[in-house]
Formats: structure tokens, C-alpha cells, sequence
């Protein structure tokens, strides 16, 4: 098959690429160019996108022999995943990026850019599974993250391959890539935000937005305290509440949710934060079972990245497009809008991803 890699510059892509070439496809290496500035981004960053992770996916390249190209996508990355991230946190809802670049930037505007060049399909170094055209969790479910690829419709993980799925350890991944030759065979993980530097996310946002004073108050409305944005709070947080008067039973406070009308941001005890109902909107389907559901559907939700997954029944709702999903247990860390609940469920394969929702408790 004629396929094209999108090479980030890391040892998993690296090594996915690899595994292609070695597998007789034929390949050509693309790095995405995703930042307006990237000399910017060149220290105190780990994520995966500045120059010196081109250099590293283009030596790659020229190691295996394959075509390789860097394609500026800087503008389509801006509009669709930083702009939005700013956005969505003016509106007090807790984003997460990663889902968004991957549904418009990697995968949406890669693979379509792909196919018009003539590749029949697209490679990453993501670690999931596609069984007989299912999304399924990857063998190593630590690595897993079929979680933030849920969002993509069936049609076109179809025409994407994750040959990093069916392996156990990332050890076993960079021994492939010292077997290969790579550089990169020990580089760091790519572990943070990638248009924020250090992870200084509050500065981002404060630069972005621009600081404005406001109260932190109770359940009751009494103030407590005063922040400097409501923006800069997301649901379950503790620290950076600065509030001098201790809560009346000695324990911590910690943020139950964000007004950005009135520009609070209210306080509460850890149980006060416990959430066993979680109302949704449908991003995506991969399974008959959602969309033709007429009684609720038993499975196990994630609600981030790599927490822990729940045991849930998911009701669809009178509202178009709206679900309930009920907790086995409550979730006990907070739950905010704008997150991504993805749900799971068991069979003789393994964890079949049933499709990706957007967390909506205030519609």
C-alpha cells in the first residue's frame, strides 16, 4: 500500500514508520509544522512540536530511505486547536487539545491532504488497535489512547493504521528503534501541552485573555476570597485558591465550578465535588449498539486521558444528540464541561471503544 507517516520526530512514530517500511508498504514521512514560530519552542518544551523534532523525524527518514517532507499547518493548528482552547476556557469549560489536534490536525486535515495526493491511508505512532475495522483499546493499557482517537468517525480510522497497538511495553518499542538505528531511541515523552511552553498553562491563558479580579466564594455565596480570572480555575482544583480563613471542618477547599458571566469561582468540600450522573452530547459513534440504543447500554467510561475506567449505563435522552450516563460509583475527582467522556466495552477481542461524548452538565 502507498502510505504516508506522520512522523513527529519521537521513537514511536519513528518506529511505527519503520514497522511499515519493514512491512513492505510504501512509505513517505510528513512532519505537521504547527507552530507560527517555532524557533520559540525550541527549549523548555515537551511536546512535539519544535524544530529539533523535525530534525530527528527527517534523519529518521533519510535512515530508512523513504521520501520525507515538512507540511505547514501552523494556520489550521492556530484556528482550530489553540484559538479554541482560549475560547473554550472563556467559557468556563475545561478543554482538552490533544482530542481536538487530533480530530482536525492529524488526523481530519492529514489524512485528507493524503488522499488527495494518492496514499491510500495514514500511519501514527499512536497506541490503539483497529479489529476488523473497530476501534479497540491498545494491548498495553497504560500506553493506551484510544481515548483521545474516539472522537474520529469509523470511515476514517478506516483508513489508519496504529502498528504500535499490539505491543506490551514501550521498552520493547525503544529496542526496535535501537535495532533500527535511531537517535531517538531514548527521547523523552511527549508529555505536556505543545503550544505552551514549560506547562505554564495559567500564564498562557493570562496572556491570552489578560487577568480580572474576582470573587471566590461558598456554596453559600459568602466571599472568601479574590482570583485573578475565573479562567485560570478548573473543576476539582486545590491549589492557587489562596484563601486565608479555614473551612469550618479544618480540611481543604477545592473549585466546584466557574462563573465567567459573573467572574466567581465557587468553593466546596472534596464531597461536594463527588458527581454520579454526568449529562453528554454524542461526538461520535463506533458501535450499532449507540446508535440504535432504545434501553440504556451497561459499559465503562473514562473521563480523562488515563483515569481510571467506571463501571456506567448510558441512557440516550429525549434532547437530540444528549446522553445520561449513571456511575457505578461517584466520581469523586470533579467533572467539568468541555471534558471528553469515552465509553468502553468488553468482548472476545478485547476493550471495543462505543464512541466519544463531550461532557455537557449545564445544558
Amino acid at each position: 500500500m502507498k502510505l504516508l507517516s506522520a512522523m513527529s520526530g519521537g521513537v514511536d512514530s519513528s518506529v511505527a514508520t519503520a514497522l511499515a517500511v519493514k512491512m513492505g508498504h510504501s512509505v513517505t514521512g510528513v512532519h505537521m509544522a504547527l507552530m507560527e514560530n517555532r524557533q520559540l519552542f525550541n527549549y523548555g518544551l515537551r511536546g512535539c512540536c519544535s524544530i529539533e523534532d523535525s530534525n530527528d523525524a527527517a534523519r529518521v527518514a533519510a535512515q530508512l530511505e523513504i521520501p520525507f517532507y515538512v507540511w505547514d499547518l501552523s494556520k489550521d493548528f492556530k484556528n482550530q486547536v489553540v484559538n479554541d482552547f482560549v475560547e473554550q476556557y472563556k467559557m468556563g469549560r475545561t478543554p482538552n487539545p490533544c482530542i481536538r489536534c487530533n480530530e482536525f490536525i492529524k488526523f481530519q486535515t492529514l489524512l485528507q491532504k493524503s488522499i488527495s495526493f494518492g496514499f491510500d491511508g495514514l500511519i501514527t505512532g499512536h497506541w490503539a488497535q483497529i479489529i476488523d475495522g473497530n476501534l479497540y483499546r491498545a494491548v498495553n493499557l497504560a500506553k493506551d489512547q484510544s481515548y483521545v482517537l474516539a472522537i474520529m468517525s469509523s470511515d476514517i480510522l478506516s483508513k489508519c493504521f496504529f502498528p504500535l497497538g499490539e505491543y506490551a511495553t514501550k521498552d520493547e518499542i525503544r529496542q526496535l528503534a535501537s535495532d533500527f538505528g535511531f537517535e531517538v531511541k531514548d527521547k523523552f515523552e511527549s508529555t505536556d501541552i505543545c503550544f505552551i511552553k514549560n506547562g505554564e498553562t495559567s500564564e498562557f491563558l493570562t496572556n491570552s485573555i489578560g487577568d480580572k479580579t474576582g470573587d471566590i466564594i461558598n456554596l453559600s455565596g459568602e466571599v472568601l476570597g479574590q482570583h485573578k480570572g475565573y479562567f485560570h480555575f478548573t473543576i476539582g482544583q486545590r491549589r492557587g485558591l489562596n484563601i486565608k480563613n479555614p473551612a469550618f471542618d479544618g480540611k481543604p477547599r477545592y473549585v466546584l465550578k466557574t462563573n465567567p458571566a459573573a467572574n466567581t469561582v465557587t468553593v466546596g468540600t472534596k464531597q461536594n465535588l463527588n458527581v454520579k450522573q454526568i449529562i453528554t452530547k454524542i461526538s461520535s459513534s463506533h458501535s450499532q449498539i449507540v446508535s440504535s440504543a432504545t434501553k440504556p447500554i451497561r459499559c465503562y467510561v473514562q473521563i480523562r486521558a488515563h483515569s481510571t475506567p467506571i463501571k456506567a449505563s448510558a441512557e440516550k435522552l429525549k434532547k437530540n444528540g444528549y446522553w445520561k450516563f449513571t456511575l457505578a460509583v461517584p466520581q469523586k475527582d470533579g467533572v467539568a464541561d468541555g471534558q471528553t467522556l469515552v465509553a468502553y466495552r468488553k468482548d472476545r477481542t478485547g476493550d471495543k471503544v462505543l464512541g466519544s461524548w463531550e461532557i455537557n452538565n449545564g445544558a
